[in-house]
């Protein structure tokens, strides 16, 4: 049932030479993800010193943080569409 004869022709497999689709994202674009999840959990963790009144420098810092996190993480999904050169 799953013999192959001398005469069929098995599928063929991609090569290693033949070009392939481009990684999904590029390099910097991980990189930009990477750092704005770092960012957005230190930002997180400083959310936990905060005053209950948002009166010390833990409340005025940790959502500059938390945004700046993940507006690195979306320039990092768009990044190859702004500059494919890059």
């Amino acid at each position: 049932m799953s013999r192959h004869r001398r005469g069929d022709k098995k599928p063929k497999r991609a090569s290693l030479l033949e070009p392939s689709q481009p990684p999904l994202f590029s390099w910097r674009g991980k990189r930009l993800m990477w750092g704005g999840i770092l960012l957005a959990v230190l930002g997180f963790w400083v959310l936990s010193w905060c005053d209950p009144l948002g009166r010390n420098w833990a409340s005025w810092v940790s959502p500059i943080l938390i945004l700046g996190g993940y507006f690195l993480i979306a320039l990092g999904l768009i990044w190859p569409y702004l500059f494919p050169s890059f």
